[in-house]
């Protein structure tokens, strides 16, 4: 299996989530949100979760920077055939106004009739928006 290591520098973004979270609720929530849109192939609603200036350093050591170009790198991997990424944190903590993540991930990838699952571990870095919510600024892949 391949393993990545995904940096998230930035924040997750759930609108909807209150800003009196504690770190685990919000990181939490924050995957769920990811996961749901990806599974859903809701390319919309996934994008809406980075920062408009994020960036995405992919596995290919590719940078991806910007919310459209975001848009277009997931979509390309949904049309490739991953239909979903699940995540599931191991570490969180909080530290000047960030919210560090480690967690394990795992994506199903549909290809020539055949299910092949990956997986690695993610290390995200969460930042809350004024308004209380979290986006993506930075995910890099390894």
């Amino acid at each position: 299996m391949k393993a990545i290591h995904v940096v998230v520098l930035g924040t997750l973004a759930a609108p909807a989530m209150a800003s009196g979270l504690g770190p685990e609720n919000a990181a939490d929530t924050s995957n769920r949100l990811f996961e749901e849109a990806y599974r859903a192939g809701d390319i919309e609603t996934l994008a809406s979760l980075y920062a408009e200036d994020a960036i995405v350093v992919a596995p290919s050591l590719e940078i991806v920077s910007d919310r459209p170009a975001i848009r277009e790198f997931w979509a390309a991997k949904m049309e490739g055939g991953t239909r979903s990424l699940e995540v599931r944190p191991i570490n969180v903590r909080v530290e000047d106004g960030k919210l560090y993540q480690t967690a394990a991930w795992s994506a199903h990838l549909e290809a020539a009739g055949k299910v092949n699952v990956f997986d690695g571990e993610m290390t995200s870095v969460l930042v809350r928006q004024k308004d209380g919510s979290w986006k993506i600024a930075l995910q890099s892949f390894y």
